[in-house]
């Protein structure tokens, strides 16, 4: 009966990484494009209400993602690569 109880830990870890791995890539390429577009508008000039749009889209998605981040790292199961360690360590 422990092994499988470690075994269902281990698993529900897992998927808790792998939330957190998928949130952050793609919340992270919302708020690329989001900036993309942000960008492209304050060159020309574009609406205000079309700017302030995109600037909520990508302050949106880094909110989320690290708000997944955060309840995944309480529980030890945050997803970081080996850059992302490097640079902290």
């Amino acid at each position: 009966m422990p092994n499988t109880a470690n075994k269902d830990i281990a698993q529900f870890q897992h998927a808790i990484t792998d939330m957190d791995e998928m949130s952050q890539d793609g919340f992270s390429k919302i708020e690329g494009i989001a900036n993309l577009a942000v960008k492209a508008l304050e060159q020309t000039r574009q609406s205000y209400d079309a700017l302030n749009a995109f600037k909520a889209i990508a302050s949106i998605s880094i909110d989320t993602m690290n708000c997944i981040n955060c309840e995944a790292e309480e529980v030890g199961c945050h997803y970081t690569t080996r850059k992302m360690e490097v640079s902290n360590g």
